[in-house]
C-alpha cells in the first residue's frame, strides 16, 4: 500500500493558511531549553599579576554550549583542563548558577554542577590546555577597548572536574575579565 503525504501541511503544523506559501513550522530552539535544563555563569574580575582559576564539576555528563570571555586593558590567557591533567589545591568560593530560561512556564529543575573561584590547578608538566583562548588589549587608558573571545560550538563532554586558568600575557596590566559559561544538563 502506497501512503500520499499531502501537498500542504497541516494547518496546526504550517505557518500559514494560503497553500502557496505554506511551510511547515520548526523549532529551532534547543529542547533543553524548554525543559529547564540549561544553566549560565557570569562572573567579573580581575587579572593580575596571580592567575585566576575557575572550578566547574559536573556529576553528570553535559553540553557545553559557550565558553566565553571579555578583557579590557591588558592582555588575557583562557586555558581549560580537565581534572587528569594536573592537581587542584586551596579552596574555590561558589559562583550563582542561574538558569537560562527564566520564562514562567519553564519547568524547575535544580542544577548539579558546581562552580567556583579562587583555587588554584597546577598542569602536570608539559600537558597542553584542552582548550585555550588569547586576548590581547590595549593597556593605555587613552585606547581602552574591550574584546571578546569565544568557544561557541556545543561540545558534549564527560561527568568530571574542569578548571579554566586566566593568567596575563604580558607582564603588566591588570585585566578587567567578565566570564560567562553556558551549559545543558544531561538526564
Amino acid at each position: 500500500m502506497k501512503y500520499l503525504l499531502p501537498d500542504v501541511p497541516a494547518a496546526a503544523m504550517s505557518t500559514r493558511r494560503d497553500t502557496a506559501y505554506s511551510r511547515h513550522k520548526v523549532d529551532v530552539a534547543n529542547t533543553a531549553f524548554w525543559d529547564g535544563k540549561e544553566y549560565r555563569i557570569n562572573h567579573e574580575f580581575t587579572v593580575g599579576a596571580t592567575e585566576v582559576v575557575i572550578k566547574f564539576y559536573c556529576p553528570k555528563d553535559f553540553i557545553l554550549q559557550l565558553n566565553e570571555f571579555s578583557v579590557d586593558e591588558a592582555s588575557v590567557r583562557l586555558r581549560t583542563y580537565r581534572d587528569t591533567q594536573g592537581t587542584e589545591g586551596g579552596t574555590f568560593t561558589p559562583l550563582p548558577v542561574y538558569k537560562v530560561n527564566f520564562m514562567s512556564e519553564a519547568p524547575v529543575v535544580a542544577h548539579t554542577a558546581e562552580v567556583g573561584i579562587g583555587g588554584t590547578f597546577t598542569p602536570d608538566g608539559g600537558v597542553a590546555s584542552v582548550e585555550t583562548i588569547r586576548i590581547a588589549t590595549s593597556a593605555s587608558t587613552s585606547r581602552v577597548q574591550t574584546i571578546t573571545g569565544a568557544v561557541g560550538d556545543e561540545r558534549g563532554l564527560p561527568a568530571g572536574s574542569y578548571y579554566v586558568v586566566f593568567d596575563r600575557i604580558s607582564s603588566s596590566g591588570t585585566g578587567n575579565v567578565v566570564y560567562s559559561l553556558v551549559w545543558e544538563e544531561r538526564a
